[in-house]
C-alpha cells in the first residue's frame, strides 16, 4: 500500500526529545502503513545513538546546510507523497 501522508521532522541534537515525538507518532490511531515519517538531522557530526528506537515507518536523512528550514527543505525532497506535515522534534 502507498503511504497517504509524510511527517517532516527536523532535528539538532535533540534524540531525547525526538524520541518522544516518534513514540507519540506510532502511538496515535492512524495506521503506520499510511504515513512516513522522515527525520532531517540538521546535525551530521550527531549520529543516531545506538539505543535510538525508529519506528518502522521512519527513516532519518542528512542535512548538512544550517537551520531547520534546510532540513525541512530536505525532508520535502525525500518525501514520497504530496501530502505533507511537520512537526517539531520537541
Amino acid at each position: 500500500m502507498d503511504k497517504k501522508a509524510s511527517v517532516i521532522i527536523p532535528t539538532y541534537h535533540s534524540w531525547q526529545d525526538l524520541q518522544l515525538c516518534l513514540d507519540l507518532l506510532a502511538a496515535q490511531t492512524t495506521p503506520a502503513s499510511d504515513f512516513e515519517i522522515i527525520v532531517a538531522n540538521n546535525a551530521v557530526s550527531d549520529d543516531v545513538p545506538d539505543d535510538f528506537r525508529l519506528p518502522p515507518n521512519a527513516r532519518v536523512i542528512q542535512e548538512p546546510k544550517p537551520g531547520s528550514y534546510a532540513a525541512r527543505n530536505a525532508g520535502i525532497r525525500a518525501a514520497g507523497t504530496n501530502l505533507l506535515f511537520f512537526a517539531d522534534a520537541d
